[in-house]
């Protein structure tokens, strides 16, 4: 039987599989501010709520959430 998969939060350390799995999106255009300072920053400022999708040891998605107090951002 297949395992369900598992959600947990945003760590910096799944930022290269997070890379992976976005260079690997059809339409997707990686910017300046993903390099993994920009992302460190950026879940630094928005604890929480970032959350990363595991199939097996496979990361097969992510939701990166912010704020700046007024406006959402998924």
């Amino acid at each position: 039987m297949r395992e369900k998969i598992q959600t947990r939060e945003f760590c910096i350390d799944d930022y290269d599989a997070v890379l992976q799995l976005w260079q690997r999106v059809e339409g997707l255009e990686v910017a300046e501010g993903d390099d993994r300072e920009g992302v460190d920053q950026f879940v630094s400022r928005n604890p929480g709520l970032s959350r990363v999708a595991i199939d097996g040891s496979t990361l097969v998605g992510v939701v990166m959430c912010g704020h700046d107090g007024r406006r959402g951002h998924i």
